[in-house]
């Protein structure tokens, strides 16, 4: 209820608790990010998120979210910050379906064996009347790794079915955790490509639901809808022996099973919508699937 599971989640994960006044709080890993945390809401309070110093960079900007990289002067490194511009009284109604519904899903996710980057800390800006106006999320920062897509674009034809191939993990680890991320794409993985050994770590878990049993159609959906997103670089036979592959390793060997639920994900590959109209299917179609 209002995202009582979820701060409870945040809360046993990052410890420390930090007031930057006026009207702001962290749970944060430890107290080594409190200089990072104040550089983070003077900007995403800055009118239009704008960066306060130079050691801000914007990523991605969009009208109600940005993502940032903010490079850590005095600890070395840097961080990848998420923030959600609550400014309309709808979004404020409903923060915890933004930056704590991201955080929390990252956070459970690495418990239950899903490589993602860690959640280092989460805050909240509120208005005077002491409503939610500023989500943020700071995670590590892979700024060695590369997206699929952009490795994709660079390697020859046969490398790209081993980079295919290398996904499967990332599959194997959301079946057991029973988890349907509803937005598994070519954008949404990243690896370190000079590390041939370098697991997959995957992002965006902000609409994730995790359910109590292990579904075959939610990861029929998952590898159509990712397949999909990469059927420009690979061939058909490419990815059928990469889901041949995949129905073997969760047990399913035998034959009439593997046609049934091969006719599942090729719904979830091919398929553009549920009616003539949608290009896609919509978020809550997709959050529906079980």
């Amino acid at each position: 209820m209002f995202g009582l599971e979820k701060r409870r989640i945040i809360r046993h994960a990052l410890r420390f608790t930090y007031r930057d006044r006026p009207r702001c709080r962290w749970r944060l890993c430890d107290d080594s990010l409190i200089g990072i945390s104040r550089v983070i809401k003077e900007t995403v309070c800055n009118p239009g998120g704008d960066p306060v110093t130079d050691n801000v960079d914007i990523i991605r900007r969009a009208p109600r979210k940005a993502v940032y990289r903010i490079r850590d002067v005095d600890g070395g490194g840097s961080y990848i910050c998420k923030a959600f511009f609550l400014d309309h009284l709808s979004h404020r109604l409903r923060h915890y379906a933004y930056g704590l519904d991201e955080a929390s899903g990252f956070i459970r996710a690495k418990q239950m064996g899903i490589k993602t980057p860690a959640v280092c800390g989460y805050g909240q800006v509120y208005t005077k009347r002491g409503m939610v106006w500023r989500n943020m999320i700071i995670l590590e920062d892979l700024c060695h790794c590369s997206t699929i897509s952009e490795l994709m674009d660079k390697a020859s034809d046969g490398k790209r079915f081993e980079l295919f191939k290398r996904t499967i993990p990332v599959f194997m680890s959301l079946y057991c955790a029973n988890c349907n991320h509803i937005d598994v794409n070519c954008n949404a993985m990243m690896l370190d490509a000079d590390d041939s050994d370098s697991e997959i770590y995957l992002l965006d878990f902000q609409h994730a639901r995790f359910h109590k049993r292990e579904s075959l159609e939610i990861l029929m959906f998952e590898e159509g809808y990712f397949a999909r997103s990469c059927q420009k670089w690979l061939t058909m036979e490419m990815i059928y022996d990469w889901l041949k592959e995949i129905m073997h390793l969760v047990g399913v060997d035998d034959v009439d099973r593997q046609a049934i639920l091969k006719e599942r994900f090729d719904y979830y590959f091919l398929s553009k919508g549920l009616f003539p109209t949608q290009s896609t299917l919509s978020r809550k179609q997709r959050k529906s699937i079980r």
